[in-house]
């Protein structure tokens, strides 16, 4: 389920007419893009492999004020659940909704401490990030997911910086460090039979 909400959050931000790789779907997600194709969201390609997210599709799923008129995203939004956000310096995040469905947006790249009725509480926290962006999901595309649905009653119309900009550390730290799997030899008995197992480790590539 949370792999179709995944994709489903990322069609959001797709180009329409842009083609795509099918090959980078996950076999949930592409049972769940013909299902967008049959209703006229998404048209898929079979032959060459890839898939476009048709206009409407775009108007549905994506928030952006220049997406839609304001009546139609009005629209769209009653459909999809109202979702207004207050997020603090802290990280904590209270999302007002009663929409289970934006609740399973924001538990991508979120912790959800508390459910309500009519309100969710979140926390942004570095590992739930970058879960998020392991998965395909940009710090860009958070920080503008967040401040569309900002709350009228904040007075600045954004999220506070510090988390923005937190964000985007999170994944710059993510994209300079990789992990790659090694092996450490230790007790080598003399200089002789180290120079022999490096000199092996460089002929085989591994070292």
């Amino acid at each position: 389920r949370l792999v179709a909400i995944d994709m489903l959050f990322q069609l959001a931000f797709c180009v329409v007419g842009r083609a795509y790789e099918a090959s980078a779907l996950q076999p949930p997600q592409r049972r769940l893009a013909l299902a967008l194709d049959e209703l006229g969201l998404i048209r898929t390609d079979s032959a060459r492999g890839l898939f476009y997210v048709t206009r409407v599709g775009a108007c549905l799923m994506s928030s952006e004020k220049n997406a839609v008129s304001v009546n139609a995203e009005r629209h769209f939004s009653a459909e999809l659940g109202e979702l207004h956000l207050i997020v603090e310096t802290n990280f904590r995040v209270y999302a007002y909704t009663t929409s289970a469905f934006q609740v399973a947006l924001l538990s991508l790249f979120m912790v959800i401490r508390y459910r309500l009725p009519n309100m969710a509480v979140g926390h942004l926290t570095k590992s739930s990030a970058r879960a998020a962006m392991a998965n395909g999901i940009t710090a860009r595309q958070i920080t503008h997911f967040l401040n569309t649905h900002v709350h009228p009653m904040v007075v600045s119309g954004a999220i506070p910086s510090c988390v923005s900009d937190e964000l985007r550390l999170w994944e710059a730290e993510q994209d300079r460090v990789q992990f790659n799997p090694a092996a450490m030899i230790d007790e080598i008995a003399s200089d002789s039979t180290f120079a022999r197992v490096r000199r092996h480790a460089l002929e085989t590539g591994a070292l």
